[in-house]
């Protein structure tokens, strides 16, 4: 059964496209009617043996260095589905809380610019046990291009966060099901050199004075909206 179609590409929206910031300081964004959209169904509850199942997945991946087993449970068709990066973020919270997230919606992978961090008391506090469960991929700030291009070329499609020309509102945009979801770093989100290399970049409309919000927010929202529209085929 086919998912929702991609985006039609149109001028400014496609990878060919030179992108370029607008933060919100730089220039005002029109208000935008929100959508509503179509809750997922009630998920299945996991059981003692699924539970059980799960922690020997777990045990396997920690043993084997990897993704492994587990990788098969989250990942979506075709081994690929919704891998959120977060290789440019600096705030541990915000990435043990993306960690939370993406291991609650059945993400593919979350993008760290260090396994490391995951083991840290911090991350821990925030991440709930998560990390145990979702995998986990490392990638350096200096490297998130050429991981970029990596994925491109395995038929990705790169979803950049970030207020941009030719950005289109979160809610008005479709998710393509292989879908590398970019995320800028808390203050100076995405970098101009990465912006030619994002198929497309999404906004998130916002209404009051200081129209900014926290990175793992901003992630958790885009995060939900790519669920709400493939729910479990992407899992």
């Amino acid at each position: 059964e086919e998912g929702p179609a991609p985006p039609t590409a149109t001028a400014g929206t496609t990878a060919t496209a030179h992108f370029h910031q607008m933060r919100p300081q730089e220039a005002d964004k029109a208000i935008m009617a929100a959508s509503a959209a179509a809750l997922l169904g009630p998920l299945p509850v996991l059981g003692p043996a699924g539970a059980d199942a799960l922690d020997a997945l777990a045990a396997a991946r920690q043993a084997g260095g990897g993704g492994g087993a587990l990788a098969s449970v989250v990942a979506g068709p075709g081994g690929q589905g919704l891998l959120v990066c977060a290789s440019l973020l600096d705030n541990v919270p915000n990435l043990a809380g993306l960690c939370r997230t993406c291991e609650s919606m059945g993400c593919e992978a979350l993008v760290l610019p260090s396994r490391a961090v995951a083991a840290t008391d911090a991350f821990k506090k925030q991440s709930v046990t998560s990390e145990r469960w979702l995998r986990l991929l490392e990638v350096g700030p200096r490297d998130v291009a050429a991981f970029l291009a990596e994925r491109r070329a395995r038929g990705y499609a790169v979803v950049a966060v970030e207020q941009a020309s030719g950005s289109v509102p979160l809610h008005t945009f479709t998710f393509p099901a292989a879908t590398v979801l970019l995320l800028g770093n808390e203050q100076n989100g995405v970098p101009v050199s990465l912006l030619p290399l994002c198929d497309y970049c999404v906004e998130i409309p916002m209404w009051g004075v200081t129209r900014s919000l926290n990175a793992h927010v901003s992630g958790a929202m885009a995060v939900w909206t790519y669920c709400q529209q493939w729910g479990t085929k992407a899992r």
